[in-house]
């Protein structure tokens, strides 16, 4: 069959809570081997982003009907749960995702290392996250797994990787253009790290 790739960079806001990211960036690297569900899939995205959620979740388990091994359709609604506050549904869509892609679903990992910061688990974050840095290649989902990271590290108390992050990070600024807010976020929660 063929597959179809569609990239897309989806922005949804975070509570305001200086703690907290302010943006959650999602990239999805969307791999399909049917037209109709990523059409679906992609229906379901524009309903989340517009706000209606589970409308989205809905179509997100009729794609997963037609390609029940896709990781893209199951990040999506590992993400969705978690909007939701459904964190161990999501966990198991994040995980079934990251079984299927050997590890490598950079999505899965950055919005499980995110859900493990929302829910104070510093470290699962952490290692999720310290495992998509080594091995991603795409910038800008490397730019998410470092940004959550940082909030992960900051948050777990380890103050001197944390600095050294962020250090670079704003060294390399130019390379983050999509965080500069949480960037902003970052250097003032790191004052009280250290």
């Amino acid at each position: 069959m063929r597959k179809y790739l569609v990239l897309a960079l989806v922005l949804s806001l975070v509570g305001c809570n200086d703690s907290k990211p302010e943006n959650r960036i999602i990239l999805s690297g969307l791999y399909f081997e049917s037209k109709e569900a990523e059409a679906i899939t992609k229906e379901g995205v524009r309903l989340s982003t517009s706000g209606d959620v589970e409308a989205g979740l809905e179509k997100y388990f009729e794609a997963l009907e037609i390609e029940p091994n896709n990781t893209t359709i199951l990040g999506n609604i590992g993400l969705s749960k978690m909007i939701l506050l459904e964190y161990r549904s999501a966990e198991d869509y994040f995980q079934k995702a990251l079984i299927l892609s050997d590890s490598t679903d950079a999505i899965a990992a950055i919005n499980m290392g995110l859900m493990y910061y929302e829910l104070e688990k510093y470290d699962k974050g952490i290692a999720i996250l310290d495992h998509i840095i080594e091995v991603e290649d795409d910038p800008l989902a490397l730019e998410a797994a470092i940004i959550n990271r940082l909030f992960n590290l900051i948050e777990n108390g380890d103050c001197e990787r944390a600095i050294r992050d962020l250090n670079y990070v704003n060294q390399h600024l130019e390379e983050y253009p999509n965080s500069v807010p949480n960037i902003k976020k970052l250097n003032r929660r790191i004052k009280k790290c250290r």
